[in-house]
């Protein structure tokens, strides 16, 4: 629904559309296509939007990229620092109006390739990876592990409450004269 009132939208205020399903299909398309902007949400079927963008930026490094997220369980701003970090020009959290979009897509449209991106492929230096030398996919998976162990010691914190408030109800109360 979202793809299909977007489309039409930017249609409508003349941008040459070209949409597709997944993250696989848009990079299928972009490759057909060689569009000047791409467009992807963060949460799709096949690949995800993190996965679309650091393929996009290894396969096409000139074509500029705006994520686009609702959130999820994580949460907007998370996905789309991540998706900033990996090589997305711009970021948009969703609602988003109809303005909002195409003035993100002008603002895109005017900043110039940086000139790591008219490199070939092979020396372009993943965004994440280029400070301590470490891929994106390294990053990212350091990323999803410390948000998992934060998240366990979430749960073990409200495991430990859970456990004193039991003991708390079996105990029997005590009052001063009892003692």
């Amino acid at each position: 629904m979202m793809r299909e009132t977007v489309a039409m939208l930017l249609k409508r205020r003349g941008f040459r559309v070209v949409v597709a399903s997944d993250g696989r299909a848009g990079l299928s398309a972009a490759e057909r296509t060689q569009p000047d902007i791409a467009l992807t949400d963060i949460l799709m079927p096949e690949l995800d939007g993190i996965g679309f963008i650091m393929a996009l930026r290894r396969a096409q490094p000139a074509i500029k990229i705006i994520a686009m997220s609702g959130g999820g369980r994580m949460g907007n701003s998370d996905y789309l620092s991540i998706a900033a970090k990996l090589g997305a020009d711009a970021t948009l959290a969703k609602p988003f109006s109809g303005d909002d979009l195409v003035a993100v897509l002008s603002e895109v449209r005017k900043k110039p390739s940086p000139p790591s991106r008219l490199q070939s492929p092979e020396r372009i230096v993943d965004h994440w990876g280029a400070i301590d030398g470490r891929s994106a996919q390294e990053r990212r998976a350091e990323y999803f592990a410390r948000k998992t162990a934060g998240l366990l010691h979430e749960l073990d914190t409200i495991e430990t409450r859970l456990n004193y408030l039991e003991d708390a109800i079996r105990t029997p109360l005590t009052s001063s004269r009892d003692v």
